[in-house]
């Protein structure tokens, strides 16, 4: 038995030799492979590096606009609630003004064209009367 004994231990140790050889190989095609991803990820990451930039201006010029055109915006506003507030300031003036002076002065402008137009009415209803009877006298009938 022993004779056997020496084979199953010369067996043992040459599959224990071949499984150390095959993880010495793993181990180095691992490494191998880490070093292939750590390239790959320094590769990838100067590629991306200008987009990123890129971006981040973008970014930036678009809050800059932002800002401008909000800013822009509450001008117009100021602008349009100051016009607004001098124009009913302007109306308002043009209206007391109007029912002031200037508003009797137009009423008895319209009070004397009122009394010019009764006189020329009277006037023309007696031409029309002193007309008539003078078609009545040269009317035979």
């Amino acid at each position: 038995m022993t004779e056997w004994a020496s084979v199953f231990l010369a067996v043992m140790a040459v599959s224990l030799a071949i499984m150390a050889a095959v993880q010495i190989g793993l181990i180095v095609v691992g490494i191998r492979v880490a070093k292939q991803v750590t390239a790959a990820t320094t590769q990838l990451h100067q590629e991306l590096r200008p987009l990123i930039q890129k971006a981040h201006a973008i970014a930036d010029d678009a809050a800059r606009a932002t800002t401008l055109a909000t800013l822009q915006v509450e001008r117009v506003d100021q602008f349009l609630a100051s016009t607004a507030s001098r124009l009913d300031t302007t109306m308002g003036l043009i209206q007391s003004a109007a029912s002031g002076p200037i508003g009797q002065g137009a009423a008895a402008i319209s009070a004397v064209k009122a009394v010019v137009g009764v006189l020329r009415d009277w006037k023309s209803r007696r031409r029309r009367a002193n007309y008539h009877d003078e078609d009545d006298a040269l009317f035979v009938g």
